[in-house]
């Protein structure tokens, strides 16, 4: 499976919560091309990470860093979607 191919928006809390908690080590994408090229497939894994860091990058700046800290603590799962959902319409 390419990363996000399936599940995009987990990925994109994945990449998000990466971001959050300062991570800095490795990513790895643990895939298994069988019909495809898979040096095209990891340029397309890391094309998609790329847009994908800059989608939760955006969540994390300005007026929306607010918003998202405050839906966390209020454990509003399903605006926490609704919000990933508006800010990646184009990309997801």
């Amino acid at each position: 499976m390419a990363f996000g191919s399936i599940h995009a928006k987990a990925s994109l809390e994945f990449v998000y919560w990466l971001i959050r908690t300062n991570y800095t080590g490795h990513i790895y994408f643990d895939t298994f091309p069988r019909n495809e090229d898979p040096i095209r497939e990891c340029e397309y894994n890391i094309r998609q990470f790329k847009r994908m860091y800059a989608v939760a990058k955006e969540l994390l700046a300005g007026d929306r860093k607010e918003v998202v800290n405050r839906l966390l603590l209020d454990h509003d799962a399903m605006a926490m979607l609704e919000l990933m959902e508006k800010h990646s319409v184009d990309y997801l």
